[in-house]
């Protein structure tokens, strides 16, 4: 199969990663969840499973094994609908955007969190993998303090979870969204990293590189 062409289109983004919002981009795009949740018929299912499985140990009935079977087939349904809306997401930000920034979030390590239920049934692991294998994408490393750092005067602010805006305490900058400015951040941090890596090269390694 041949490789898609994307026309150019001069713009540029951040991309930051949430529980929030699961995307969170760093121009005037809103940000939006991409999680598939559970049906109620899943879940239904569900609690039938584990009253019975409670009730009677290792011995089960046969309705117990047809409804573990719907419930795989549920399930399978789910995963191919979070791939779907992946491959959507992906296809429009390659689309839109020429150079995209993201950070190397363990968005996998978040599923044992408080909000693992729901970062699980999203598709932000796909798209991440997805984005990170195209040329338009630039990565940095999940060491930098995208959250914390003030663009301003680049010292680091830590703020508690409910905390939805930025404030430095420091220079008194101040942004409503402290994920936007992470994403904006990220794109900061990648920008500046390219401009480096390419004043690093020779002449010709530029030239190539271009």
């Amino acid at each position: 199969m041949p490789k898609k062409e994307y026309v150019k289109t001069s713009k540029i983004v951040g991309i930051d990663f949430g529980i929030e919002n699961n995307l969170n981009f760093s121009d005037e795009r809103e940000p939006f969840n991409c999680y598939i949740d559970e049906t109620e018929y899943m879940k239904r299912l569900s609690r039938k499973i584990n009253h019975e499985w409670i009730r009677n140990g290792r011995r089960h009935s046969n309705n117990h094994k047809r409804r573990k079977d719907k419930l795989k087939v549920a399930y399978k349904k789910m995963s191919n609908k979070r791939k779907d809306a992946a491959n959507k997401i992906v296809h429009t930000l390659l689309n839109e955007y020429d150079f995209i920034a993201i950070q190397d979030e363990m968005i996998h390590n978040w599923q044992g969190g408080l909000f693992g239920k729901q970062v699980q049934n999203s598709c932000m692991g796909t798209i991440k993998a997805k984005l990170r294998n195209s040329s338009k994408v630039f990565m940095i490393e999940r060491s930098f303090p995208s959250t914390q750092i003030c663009p301003v005067c680049g010292s680091l602010n830590k703020h508690p979870l409910d905390k939805r805006e930025y404030d430095c305490s420091y220079c008194g900058f101040h942004h409503f969204s402290r994920d936007k400015k992470s994403a904006q951040s990220i794109l900061d941090e990648a920008l500046k990293q390219v401009s480096m890596d390419r004043r690093t090269k020779s002449p010709v390694e530029a030239k190539t590189s271009t």
